[in-house]
């Protein structure tokens, strides 16, 4: 049925695009059979060659003896399919498109809410992938994507995404997931909370919903028993351009720069953030969530614009406890790109990783990168000493990225971000990998170690990541998952994706490596895989586990103890940034107040037993990774 549907959907698209051309076509080949076989005058041939569009072909009218009517019946059972399929397309049309859609239902498929620039370029990624099995819902009628799209396959239901009503009309038990930007975030927001009402009143099962969230002060109604409270239908992941763009960078670039030498040591560094948008934003929390190494290094973000005043305000409105990160020192400056101290100035040399040009006219981005090249690392892209990269955000202009970051010869030290296609695309939005790493780590909390365990989506682990974990749960999880490539560049180690099959084998190569590095520091510590795992199944009663985990790192000498003290540090940092404080009293989540958001050198006697979970973030890299078919390479590519 689907097939058919498509087919008869995919004609109707033909016709529709053609018509006047079709039309044409056939009225001048009846035209020809009339006036010049048939020998009919001039009104004659132009009345009789209309009527072929009726079936009327007035064959009676023409001698026997020509040889034209076999052919005008030809062209006339061509003339009434034209005719027929116009009907169709004119009145039929839209009860196509609803039964397409009901029956593109019977698979699963991608609920997607609006489609405006943001909607499409997250589609374009879905139809790489080949997956036409999209429903998307879209208000405004006139909208030109709704035909565009539903000449490639996909099915459009015209309607409001935030009326409830409009649910009842599809499928939900076989959605894989659902996508909203329809517009505003108390739209989007709106929409949300809709499909969450709706899952509940027909009881369907957990469905993964990713809501297009500009404004990071969303974050309050994270609490629990909030707008976002997502503890029964509703696994609730909010992204934007921004955050998926700062993301997608520092997955791909490390913050501490091209080598290793700042993480290896305790040398100060810099990275320089120029603009004044959300972009901006996303960098400065990126970066102060991830910027945590063995050594503590200190690191300054230089933020600059020519309205300095404007985002100091916007920063400390939105990370109000930034400040309390020890290693991360924000220094505002109001700089012109226009004005030429702005090349000259010291700061460009102090120790940068990296520049981000984010202004939100990608023109200007363009025009500063090229005079930083000009004016102020010349000489070192030269002779080829520069250790600075520089990011340019070029939003929709794509083919301006495309040949920036392909021509390595030319731009070696610039990288093209932000690209529309690329920070909405399925792979960043849904981001599977890292999501499936974030449930793996939730379900470790709390449990013996394994050092052979291999995840999967059992009925446990879904248990604890569904029923017990809220939204700023899997937030800190998924945090906790993204500083997994600083963790294995700190052990000269990389990650990528495996050509092996089978889990275990990748398991074993990963662990292999790992101790390669860490089982003599371990076995120093009494920490090997015996004594650990035997150690921590007394995790069913927490009473004797405190009293026989006595560990506690003094030095921080050794590799794996600044491991630990790096865990703990980014840790602090994701709450700081999430507008926790400490409490030397009882913890309470509902007030973001946690006894253990001090530095590690001064946790409670009785907390002390929780750096086990920072210690198992990086005893656990191997597992977590293997369960998701990435294996560990030494920094260089070698296994």
């Amino acid at each position: 049925m689907l097939m058919f549907l498509n087919g008869l959907k995919y004609i109707l698209q033909l016709l529709k695009r053609h018509r006047w051309f079709l039309f044409s076509l056939i009225y001048a080949v009846g035209f020809y059979i009339y006036y010049f076989l048939c020998k009919f005058t001039l009104l004659p041939a132009l009345f009789y060659t209309t009527t072929l569009f009726t079936l009327n072909l007035h064959t009676d009218t023409i001698n026997p003896d020509k040889n034209c009517v076999e052919l005008l019946y030809v062209m006339g059972l061509i003339a009434g399919l034209y005719t027929v399929l116009n009907l169709i397309s004119l009145f039929a049309k839209k009860y196509i498109d609803k039964r397409y859609t009901v029956v593109m239902q019977n698979d699963p498929y991608v609920l997607v809410c609006g489609f405006g620039k943001k909607a499409s370029a997250y589609i374009e990624s879905e139809l790489k992938d080949n997956n036409t099995n999209i429903i998307v819902i879209e208000k405004n009628e006139s909208n030109p994507n709704i035909e565009k799209y539903r000449q490639k396959g996909l099915s459009v239901i015209v309607g409001d995404a935030k009326d409830k009503r409009l649910y009842s009309e599809l499928k939900l038990d076989n959605i894989k997931y659902i996508v909203v930007f329809i517009g505003s975030d108390i739209d989007n927001l709106e929409v949300a909370l809709s499909i969450k009402e709706v899952l509940l009143d027909k009881q369907i099962d957990i469905k993964r919903l990713f809501i297009h969230i500009n404004d990071r002060s969303i974050d309050k109604f994270y609490k629990d028993g909030g707008l976002l409270d997502d503890s029964s239908k509703l696994e609730i992941k909010m992204f934007s351009m921004a955050k998926n763009a700062s993301k997608s960078l520092f997955l791909r670039y490390d913050i501490d720069g091209l080598d290793d030498s700042y993480i290896k040591s305790e040398t100060p560094f810099s990275l320089v953030i120029v603009g004044n948008n959300l972009i901006a934003l996303e960098m400065i929390g990126t970066i102060s969530q991830l910027a945590h190494f063995p050594f503590e290094n200190k690191v300054h973000i230089y933020c600059i614009d020519k309205d300095i005043k404007s985002l100091k305000q916007k920063v400390l409105y939105q990370f109000p406890n930034i400040s309390n990160i020890p290693n991360i020192i924000i220094k505002f400056c109001e700089m012109d790109y226009l004005d030429k101290g702005f090349y000259e100035d010291s700061l460009w040399y102090d120790n940068v990783t990296n520049v981000v040009l984010c202004r939100d006219d990608a023109q200007s981005n363009l025009d500063i990168s090229a005079e930083l090249a000009d004016r102020t690392y010349l000489s070192s892209i030269i002779d080829g000493s520069m250790k600075t990269m520089i990011h340019i955000a070029t939003y929709d202009n794509e083919m301006v990225a495309k040949q920036i970051n392909q021509n390595r010869e030319h731009f070696k030290y610039f990288n093209a971000f932000a690209v529309l296609s690329q920070t909405l695309s399925k792979d960043v939005i849904v981001d599977e990998t890292f999501e499936q790493i974030a449930k793996y780590i939730h379900s470790g909390y709390a449990e013996s170690y394994d050092p052979y365990n291999l995840y999967q989506d059992d009925e446990h682990i879904n248990q604890k990541w569904y029923n017990e974990a809220k939204l700023t749960d899997r937030e800190s999880n998924l945090a906790q998952a993204y500083h997994i490539p600083i963790k294995l560049k700190t052990l000269g180690l990389t990650y990528q994706l495996s050509k092996e099959t089978d889990r275990l084998k990748i398991l074993n190569h990963n662990r292999k490596l790992l101790n390669q590095v860490l089982e003599e520091e371990l076995k120093q510590l009494g920490f090997d895989e015996k004594h650990l795992t035997d150690l921590t199944k007394k995790y069913t009663n927490w009473d004797i586990f405190k009293k026989e985990f006595t560990y506690f790192p003094k030095t921080f000498d050794l590799l794996i103890e600044k491991l630990i003290r790096m865990e703990k540090n980014r840790w602090n940092a994701y709450h700081y940034l999430k507008g926790w404080e400490y409490t030397s009293s009882h913890t309470n989540k509902a007030q973001k107040l946690h006894r253990c958001l001090i530095p590690i050198e001064q946790m409670h006697k009785e907390d002390r037993f929780t750096i086990l979970y920072d210690l198992y973030s990086v005893l656990y890299i191997p597992n977590l990774l293997a369960s998701v078919g990435y294996e560990i390479v030494k920094k260089g590519g070698k296994k």
